[in-house]
């Protein structure tokens, strides 16, 4: 019996199951988790906020934003892929949408979005587009102290930026015939989204007052007054941002012709200006042709419709804003572009893969007396092999022409 009992004292004990161990991506080093959650899509990285709280804290911090965005670009300029063209017509319907386009061969659509907001006169107008945000305002009650719009369309989140907090409206009050332009962009310094606001004005208690300029600054969600020199009249109809500045063409006088480029510089806030090409042909000018500026390979170009066209074509010039060696800025003329049939119309920018957008006339008289008629339809040309796209939206529209993805609004 003793022995029974010595071999069996064991069998009574109770059971302790040791599994190996396991590691929490919690326990993980800070650095080590945002170089791996950095790697996953806007989609997936919203969803994923609901796994815990510190995945939470981590994902809507804006050092992660950052380091998010900052890889997903670097990982865009190598691989040229899963950019994207944005859409929106100039007319709200009942339910208006932004259509996004895959910047690739077939220029797929990759989806339309809802905007989830309504302007005062039903119409909108893209201002710009930069590391995911795009600026929007109301194409006619931007000239009566409308609101502007910054929009994530990805995250459908979107902020109003409110003009009654600015010194915008201060400034109707006194003078209602105020002229304002807008330009979007992105100070790295900061790593802040900014909106600029040029506000001119004809006449206030029968003096000719300077201009007056602002800025919105997301990271303070303030606007704000800066004293800054301009010295031309800003075309209100397009802008570029490029390196940190924003581009407008300009003119000497109100209703001049276009002959300078002036842009702000977001870092030190100062404006700069250079006289247009040389070779830039007055009669562009003078026969009410389009000139519109945008980005090209990461400088500053000018695309200018040429007198000449006849029929069922047009002419369009290309220059882009280059330093020489002693750091002096000269326009180099690029290449000549005869946009003929179903691609006749005005250029509006290009992708980021280096396709040119067309807002096109679908009429059967291009001449350039009818260049200005209202434009029907979006067309992206492959300078390549001269094939384009159709992107069958209806009715005029304004255009993004570089977009990606990114976590900027989201949580805020």
């Amino acid at each position: 019996m003793a022995d029974q009992a010595t071999t069996s004292w064991w069998k009574e004990l109770p059971l302790v199951f040791i599994s190996p161990p396991t590691a929490s991506f919690d326990a993980l080093p800070r650095d080590l988790a945002i170089n791996i959650l950095s790697r996953l899509p806007v989609k997936t990285l919203a969803q994923s906020t609901a796994v815990s709280q510190h995945w939470y804290s981590l994902i809507k911090n804006p050092i992660f934003v950052r380091a998010h965005f900052t890889r997903s670009i670097s990982q865009l300029a190598a691989t040229s892929a899963d950019h994207c063209i944005l859409v929106t017509p100039k007319e709200f319907s009942d339910e208006p949408t932004l259509s996004i386009f895959a910047d690739n061969e077939n220029y797929d659509l990759c989806c339309k979005v809802k905007i989830p907001f309504q302007t005062w006169s039903k119409t909108v107008q893209i201002v710009g587009s930069c590391n995911g945000l795009v600026c929007l305002t109301d194409e006619v009650d931007c000239a009566y102290g409308g609101d502007v719009y910054l929009f994530n369309p990805v995250l459908r989140k979107y902020k109003i930026l409110k003009s009654e907090f600015s010194c915008y409206c201060d400034w109707m009050e006194k003078n209602f015939s105020t002229y304002p332009v807008l330009g979007f962009g992105f100070c790295e310094r900061d790593n802040d989204f900014r909106v600029v606001r040029i506000l001119y004005s004809a006449h206030h208690v029968g003096e000719k007052l300077r201009p007056r300029v602002e800025v919105y600054s997301l990271k303070s969600g303030k606007w704000r007054s800066v004293r800054a020199k301009i010295d031309h009249t800003v075309f209100r109809g397009c802008n570029a941002f490029v390196d940190g500045c924003i581009y407008w063409l300009a003119a000497e006088k109100a209703h001049g012709r276009l002959s300078w480029v002036m842009w702000f510089d977001l870092e030190d806030e100062v404006f700069h200006d250079v006289e247009m090409p040389e070779n830039y042909d007055k009669d562009t000018w003078d026969n009410n042709l389009p000139v519109n500026i945008m980005r090209w390979n990461g400088d500053v170009a000018i695309g200018a419709i040429e007198p000449g066209g006849t029929g069922n074509y047009v002419k369009c010039g290309f220059w882009v804003l280059k330093k020489d060696d002693g750091g002096e800025l000269l326009w180099e003329r690029k290449f000549k572009l005869v946009l003929k049939d179903a691609v006749c119309g005005i250029p509006v920018g290009f992708t980021w893969c280096g396709k040119v957008v067309i807002d096109a006339l679908d009429r059967e008289d291009h001449s350039r007396r009818k260049v200005n008629a209202a434009l029907t339809k979006t067309v992206a040309l492959d300078l390549n092999d001269m094939k384009f796209k159709d992107l069958a939206v209806d009715g005029p529209h304004t255009v993004a022409t570089c977009f990606e993805e990114s976590l900027v609004l989201f949580l805020d």
